[in-house]
């Protein structure tokens, strides 16, 4: 593992994100409800148990570790996909001989039956260990108007107290723009014209961060850890604005980076909301980030005074783990679960060679006022070496100093747009160096600058 490489899992996780529905997802929790047992699924394990090119929906094992074995193999089985006998019907009235995604009954019948062939002679999966639910036979299990049926009833009261877990994380959604508006207003320049306002222009967050010396603002690289197990997710905590991660019972934790989806409660207190979520606007499919304290309120708008219950103010999002270690223990916002995590356990300078290069040639493009003496320009030169840990070639001296309006605005425009750009689409394709190609880019830029 090379230690400025950094690797990422694309937003569809790998192969482990696959089509499911919400009855699916009902049925496994209350299987595992009813029979006390654990169910191995895509909601709880990082990649699906597969067969050859069969998925089942869930996998119950008998025994521990080594020796444990298959002991049932659930299916939930959608109407739709499998050509059940009741879309069927519905279907050969519209005079049609294939199903909603354009297979024909026949065939989409005959598949499940080839599977349970192949469970069968391939891997030697007997019938009795295939558990298989149908999607209208749930549907009727739910029905309020069931209630003769003592299965029936047992569903309905699970599904009471049971909650839906919220979609496979998609890290592309941790991804939000930062909020710029007017709180106060100051003052009216049509009614006192004789004020003049300036504004603050303060260094761009991107490179001053890349290039700090300071351990805490590292970046992740390495493998990430997928976490999806409950088990494993209720091992994280967080201290001291750090997120933390312990891999065993009795082995000390370790500080992670990455992304987490979790359900969170903002303090009813806090005047200016800290974690932002997205809002959907209009009927569109447009969304706007939205700091607030009431996820309730934040869908319908509202400005008044939040009374909801805990229930209807809790956020489900995505965000990064610095932000919520931040949150929760400095801002008392609280965690009420964790879905999912992707967590970096090692961390690195990683671009601080790349943004040095801008940093120094961004510097040097203001020339050292006329009116300094040489041991003044001398001093001031050693401290920003020493400040910005310029080192070896990356070292300035007097002479680089040069008034270069066109070099600081490239210098500028890179460590800001081109940045962000190149590690977008570094990250999307995992490449393994990052410094050349953006070193590259960045030379044939300033070459034209020079022109």
């Amino acid at each position: 593992m090379e230690e400025n490489v950094v690797y990422t899992i694309q937003d569809e996780l790998g192969a482990s994100r696959v089509a499911h529905s919400k009855g699916e997802e009902e049925w496994l929790a209350f299987y595992a409800h009813q029979h006390n047992v654990h169910v191995h699924s895509l909601y709880n394990t990082e990649k699906p148990i597969a067969y050859g090119n069969i998925i089942p929906d869930g996998t119950v094992y008998e025994g521990a570790g080594e020796t444990a074995r298959v002991k049932h193999l659930l299916f939930f089985m959608g109407c739709l996909w499998h050509s059940c006998e009741c879309q069927v019907e519905q279907l050969n009235q519209k005079a049609k001989s294939v199903n909603t995604f354009g297979i024909p009954h026949y065939v989409a019948r005959e598949r499940f039956k080839r599977q349970c062939q192949e469970l069968r002679d391939r891997y030697k999966i007997q019938p009795w260990q295939l558990k298989i639910m149908k999607e209208c036979h749930w549907n009727r299990l739910k029905d309020p108007t069931n209630l003769k049926q003592s299965l029936a009833r047992q569903v309905q009261e699970f599904l009471t107290t049971f909650r839906h877990r919220p979609d496979r994380m998609k890290v592309r959604d941790a991804y939000r723009g930062g909020r710029t508006e007017a709180l106060h207003l100051c003052f009216n320049k049509l009614k006192t014209p004789e004020h003049v306002c300036l504004y603050l222009d303060i260094n761009s967050l991107y490179p001053g961060i890349a290039v700090t010396r300071d351990d805490n603002m590292k970046f992740p690289v390495g493998l990430p850890r997928h976490m999806i197990n409950p088990d494993e997710l209720s091992r994280i905590s967080f201290e001291n604005d750090v997120a933390y991660w312990q891999p065993g019972a009795n082995e000390e934790r370790i500080p992670i980076k990455g992304v987490i989806q979790v359900s969170y409660l903002a303090p009813r207190t806090m005047m200016y909301p800290f974690l932002s979520t997205r809002v959907k606007v209009g009927s569109g499919q447009d969304y706007r980030s939205v700091a607030a304290l009431c996820r309730t309120c934040a869908i319908s708008g509202s400005s008044k005074p939040c009374n909801h219950p805990d229930s209807l103010r809790v956020f489900t999002d995505t965000i990064t783990l610095d932000e919520l270690a931040y949150a929760v223990t400095s801002l008392q916002y609280e965690v009420v679960e964790i879905h999912e995590c992707l967590a970096y356990t090692q961390f690195s300078h990683l671009f601080r060679r790349f943004l040095n290069v801008l940093a120094r040639d961004k510097i040097c493009a203001d020339a050292l006022p006329s009116s300094w003496s040489d041991e003044r320009k001398q001093q001031e030169v050693d401290a920003i070496n020493e400040g910005m840990g310029f080192e070896g070639v990356e070292k300035l001296a007097v002479h680089d100093f040069r008034h270069s309006p066109t070099q600081r605005l490239v210098c500028k425009l890179s460590s800001n747009a081109l940045l962000g750009t190149c590690i977008y689409y570094f990250l999307r394709c995992c490449t393994s160096r990052l410094e050349y190609d953006i070193l590259s880019v960045y030379t044939l830029l300033l070459r034209c600058c020079t022109y």
